[in-house]
């Protein structure tokens, strides 16, 4: 019979003995629990389960969160869009643009975002399709919209909607229709009008061209005043930085300071923003998310210091923003003139599509900022910053474009007046605190495009 010692536990004292194969005999290796032992047992086993019950009410309040916001269920999840690191112009800082001889600067050419599963093509621009692009067939509608980036967000979430508009008229059941992104972060006139007249020297064809915009000429153009630049040039806030990087003439200590600061920051948020899409846990992506809100703010607040910051030795560099002056005017004056310049744009971008036969719509992008929407406190806290600079200037600025509504409609321009569309919506449209709406306020968007489309469409 072959022999081995196995383990026996002995219920009467607690104690462990080698149980063998020869007569039974105890061998106590642990004498009675202390009563230490037993009450620090008593309380760990307490404290797990209280912790336990800590994170199921977490991940609980992480599903609620997720599905007051969302309409849908953490776990079933669509892929979530990569969250804009924000400057007051609501875009990314430096690294996403690239200086541009015709318009300014644009996004880096045939970029991957595998997350929000678009790419930019041969000139920045979010399209599968590098421009001019040529017709494939006769049944081809080719669609143009240009503006800021409400704007192209219109094409990568809205244009699906403004098609199922569009084609359920039977006047253009049987069209393909092709939407092609010309619009930008940052982008104000005349952008959209120097972007036009290129792709059309360059043979782009268009059957019908979109033009929405009206924020970033109001919001933006006072930054330029801030700087000395002329208000019609590009956005300082968009463009300033990259020629800062390019010529280090412009760096003073406390600016490259600052931007050390901003990388830093801008580092910390790309990784939290990761690990926001790839967790599994609804009590996770809530605790990421607020971290990932305050990052946001320290970011913006960061990248608000270093657009304070006066640029040194630009008398001396080779590079340099023409149109560069001396602005000393008031409000009124300035917002005059931006408005001035608008609608002056939009009238030549009528006029050159005209002459081809191309229908040209304008509309005037929705912004929160200016607004009879009653908020919830919800989307409120996500859509409304008391400081943001952005606020003043949209609420001020607006004013001018709609007192000249009925001049672009009197030279011919289909000028249409979108700021109202979203204020009877009970459901949240706004994305965040500068002027970008979610899912549902861009097919909102699309449907009212749609539908003003149609009104007018030749039979």
């Amino acid at each position: 019979m072959a022999l081995g010692n196995r383990l026996s536990f002995s219920p009467d004292d607690q104690s462990i003995y080698y149980r063998t194969s020869v007569p039974y005999t105890s061998q106590p290796i642990l004498s009675h629990w202390k009563p230490e032992m037993k009450k620090t047992l008593r309380i760990t086993a307490i404290l797990m389960c209280n912790l336990l019950i800590l994170l199921l009410l977490l991940e609980l309040a992480g599903l609620v969160v997720h599905y007051r916001r969302e309409g849908e269920l953490f776990y079933l999840r669509t892929a979530e869009d990569e969250p804009a690191e924000f400057t007051m112009a609501g875009e990314r800082l430096i690294s996403e643009y690239r200086l541009q001889p015709y318009w300014g600067f644009s996004l880096k050419i045939n970029q991957q975002k595998p997350r929000k599963k678009v790419s930019t093509n041969n000139y920045g621009f979010i399209s599968k399709v590098d421009y001019p692009m040529a017709r494939s067939g006769d049944r081809q509608l080719i669609i143009g919209i240009f503006g800021g980036s409400v704007a192209t967000q219109l094409t990568v979430k809205g244009a699906d909607r403004l098609k199922e508009v569009l084609s359920a008229d039977q006047r253009l059941a049987d069209r393909e229709l092709v939407v092609l992104d010309f619009a930008s972060g940052g982008y104000k006139q005349p952008q959209q009008l120097q972007i036009l007249t290129y792709f059309l020297s360059q043979g782009q064809e268009f059957d019908l061209v979109i033009n929405l915009d009206g924020f970033n000429e109001v919001a933006l153009s006072p930054f330029n005043r801030r700087s000395d630049n002329a208000l019609a040039m590009p956005s300082n806030l968009h463009l300033l930085p990259l020629v800062n990087l390019m010529d280090h003439s412009t760096l003073t200590p406390e600016r490259l300071e600052s931007l050390h600061r901003i990388t830093r920051l801008k580092d910390r948020l790309q990784w939290v923003t990761t690990r926001l899409q790839e967790t599994p846990s609804a009590a996770v992506h809530l605790l990421l998310g607020a971290w990932s809100g305050r990052l946001n703010a320290d970011y913006s607040a960061e990248v608000n210091r270093f657009q304070q910051m006066k640029a040194e030795g630009t008398a001396a560099s080779l590079m340099g923003i023409a149109g560069l002056e001396e602005i000393v005017v008031d409000d009124e004056t300035m917002f005059q003139s931006v408005t001035d310049g608008w609608v002056e744009s939009s009238l030549l971008m009528q006029q050159l599509l005209s002459v081809r036969g191309v229908p040209y719509y304008h509309f005037l992008q929705p912004n929160q900022y200016f607004t009879n929407r009653v908020f919830s406190e919800e989307e409120q806290a996500l859509a409304i910053r008391e400081d943001s600079p952005l606020r003043g200037n949209a609420a001020n600025g607006y004013p001018y474009l709609l007192e000249r509504a009925d001049w672009l409609a009197s030279r011919g321009v289909r000028f249409h007046d979108a700021t109202g569309i979203f204020d009877l919506e009970p459901e949240p449209v706004y994305d965040d605190d500068c002027c970008h709406y979610n899912q549902l306020g861009n097919e909102l968007l699309a449907e009212f495009i749609g539908e003003r489309l149609l009104e007018t469409w030749p039979e």
